[in-house]
């Protein structure tokens, strides 16, 4: 019995998606606010969590991004209720790493169909991950990843990885010879495995690899941005980060 975790303080919404849900042999939880939610995420592990964004203490993007914090909770697929329609509020949420959405007012077909779809997608995404033989230990460049798209099992080699950036749960991997891939990892995975000597961090959302810098250039309050050889645009190096590089190439 797959268990799905509502927050929604909304009573009627919370209490009719509950009924629903129940009927079609789901086990739920529910909560009405924030802070009651990621205590309930935590505890309850569910395998799907539907949120709406407005809330009375902290909205819902507070509790995708205090859950991603976690490694027990960061893979629990999200879905937001929002009875907004401005697309700067949706793409923040995707950002954020939410699975996804659903406008208010959605009607039953709506919420069984999306739910279904995201409980299945992660289904598989485990069955993919759990079939990949990387281990959780730094690689050297000549080293294969191995990773799985759509069940197909795909290697690429470390040393021909020129940067990664991050999508919400998910961290684009761009390759020297320009093409890409996507893969279910955090920023702070591939910093445990990646070889530290070659990758390192340069913003909370992006790691390069050494042996592909062309040129750094002065940008403004003491930052710098990087370019890389084939990634087609300059990255931002954040203060945070910056002694590092700044060290390896003597800036």
């Amino acid at each position: 019995m797959h268990r799905i975790l509502i927050i929604e303080d909304e009573q009627s919404v919370r209490e009719n998606i509950r009924t629903l849900l129940k009927k079609k042999n789901y086990k739920v939880l529910d909560a009405e606010n924030a802070e009651k939610g990621i205590d309930l995420a935590k505890d309850f592990q569910p395998d799907l969590i539907v949120s709406d964004i407005m809330l009375p203490d902290n909205d819902g993007y507070y509790i995708l991004e205090e859950l991603q914090k976690d490694d027990s909770t960061k893979n629990i697929p999200f879905i937001f209720l929002t009875a907004l329609a401005d697309m700067s509020d949706l793409r923040k949420g995707m950002n954020l790493g939410a699975d996804d959405y659903l406008t208010k007012p959605f009607s039953v077909k709506e919420l069984l169909l999306v739910i279904e779809k995201r409980i299945k997608k992660n289904e598989e995404l485990r069955r993919d991950d759990s079939a990949v033989p990387n281990e959780e230990k730094e690689l050297d460049l000549e080293d294969n990843f191995v990773f799985t798209d759509s069940g197909k099992m795909n290697f690429i080699k470390v040393k021909d990885i020129e940067c990664i950036l991050a999508d919400g749960v998910y961290t684009e991997i761009y390759m020297e010879t320009g093409t890409t891939h996507l893969v279910r990892k955090i920023i702070k995975e591939w910093e445990k495995i990646l070889p530290s000597k070659h990758f390192i961090r340069i913003h909370r959302s992006s790691i390069i690899n050494l042996n592909y810098v062309l040129k750094i250039d002065k940008w403004f309050q003491n930052t710098y941005k990087v370019k890389l050889k084939s990634y087609p645009k300059e990255l931002e190096i954040s203060r945070r980060y910056s002694a590092k590089l700044k060290s390896a190439f003597s800036l």
